[in-house]
């Protein structure tokens, strides 16, 4: 049925009769308590009967994708939301998890164009400002990653990822005292992140901080003995402190460990060892 609303001509939602309704509340009903009880193969299999019953059901389909999303259906669940799209044009939701399924899938470009639509519908959607940020670090583009974090951050999504990932952006565009209070706030939400305290070496020792650099690492190494861009890195750090013979065999170490980087560099780094 076609209804027209100003100059436009937009599909009119029809409704269940009361006999699908009632069948309908069966199926749904359970398809929302699976969901709560991460039974997500059930959820999915309730919710699919819901759209067999009334394939306009809206939601039946919105919760078949978040489902399907959480068993990592990824390419199926993008076909639901785009589902719930032709249904309702406007439902951010949708939009918003079909740009999650597609960064999922490496589609970068698709899940801009998601993430883009879910702001414009919503710009105070801080999930979608998360996601476009980390959409943007894929794409190599550093600066639109960080203003995008940065206001996930402002919007009050401010968890580990998101610090995490703001300090990987901002570390990009060689801003590292800000990278290095994005990765000091990561490990207050995470103390234990090896990646986080790797990242925070890195950034001091760009910034020349070779002493907080070397706390770092010294750090990482102590969880993990064999990281070997730790490794690397810390012997960079020690032979700007003029700590040559601990460079040198902290660089051996990271080439045997196999870091072709630190192979290119042994004869320059061990250069001054005994």
């Amino acid at each position: 049925m076609l209804t027209l609303v100003g100059s436009q001509i937009v599909l009119a939602q029809p409704k269940p009769t009361s006999d699908q309704q009632a069948e309908i509340d069966i199926y749904f009903n359970r398809g929302v308590q699976a969901l709560k009880a991460r039974n997500y193969p059930i959820a999915v299999s309730n919710f699919t009967r819901v759209t067999q019953i009334f394939p306009e059901y809206e939601l039946a389909w919105l919760n078949l994708g978040v489902a399907k999303s959480a068993m990592q259906q990824f390419r199926s669940a993008a076909g639901d939301f785009h589902h719930v799209l032709y249904i309702n044009p406007n439902n951010l939701d949708a939009y918003l998890n079909r740009g999650i399924c597609k960064f999922k899938l490496l589609a970068y470009d698709d899940a801009l164009t998601d993430f883009q639509k879910t702001i414009e519908l919503d710009a105070s959607n801080a999930k979608a400002y998360f996601y476009r940020g980390r959409t943007y670090l894929k794409l190599n583009k550093f600066a639109n990653a960080a203003t995008d974090l940065e206001q996930a951050r402002h919007l009050g999504f401010n968890n580990f990822d998101v610090n995490l990932y703001l300090g990987n952006a901002l570390i990009k565009t060689k801003n590292y005292e800000k990278a290095i209070n994005a990765y000091e706030n990561a490990l207050l939400l995470n103390a234990n992140s090896i990646e986080a305290r790797n990242n925070l070496g890195t950034a001091r020792l760009f910034s020349k901080d070779y002493k907080g650099a070397l706390a770092d690492f010294d750090k990482v190494l102590q969880a993990n003995p064999n990281h070997k861009t730790a490794l690397y890195n810390r012997a960079l750090v020690q032979y700007n402190l003029q700590q040559f013979d601990a460079a040198c065999r902290d660089i051996r170490k990271s080439s045997q460990l196999g870091y072709k980087t630190a192979t290119l560099r042994i004869q320059e780094i061990c250069r001054y060892s005994r």
